[in-house]
């Protein structure tokens, strides 16, 4: 799995510059990834993105090291974990504004035991065993992805 770049270079005390993606197509993903962001939001919310076109696009910035990331239509667990099953590193939910929606998001991106998410890749994003487990070392859960 390729390094999260949005992390390193918050961790650096660093400022990321993030580039925005609403026109449904995995090349124009592409194109935007190839041209020097750190990372890239898929916005799920607000346009005509829908999932299948979501994972394309997620495809399309793969080719690069800039950091993938999608905003979800809306706070739902499901929504939150089909687009981290589909590659994104990062999350930006909108409508959160008390704290059992935000514990509820956080719940939904982490794995247990600090969350409930559960584990489906729909694409091959790690390097998993044959029984879907990531192989080799495990990183600290709940430590890769960031959420917004």
């Amino acid at each position: 799995m390729r390094a999260n770049r949005v992390r390193e270079i918050w961790q650096s005390g660093g400022a990321v510059i993030n580039g925005w993606c609403g026109i449904p197509s995995g090349f124009s993903a592409e194109i935007m990834a190839h041209m020097g962001w750190d990372s890239l939001v898929v916005d799920t919310q607000h346009g005509i993105v829908g999932y299948e076109t979501m994972v394309a696009m997620l495809q399309g910035v793969s080719t690069t090291a800039v950091t993938p990331m999608v905003r979800v239509p809306w706070n739902n667990p499901a929504d939150v974990m089909k687009a981290l099953d589909a590659g994104a590193y990062g999350i930006i939910c909108p409508m959160i504004n008390s704290r059992a929606e935000c514990e509820s998001f956080v719940g939904a991106c982490r794995y247990a035991p600090l969350g409930y998410r559960s584990s489906g890749p729909s694409r091959p994003v790690g390097s998993l065993d044959h029984h879907g487990a990531l192989a080799g070392p495990r990183p600290q859960r709940g430590r890769r992805t960031s959420r917004l």
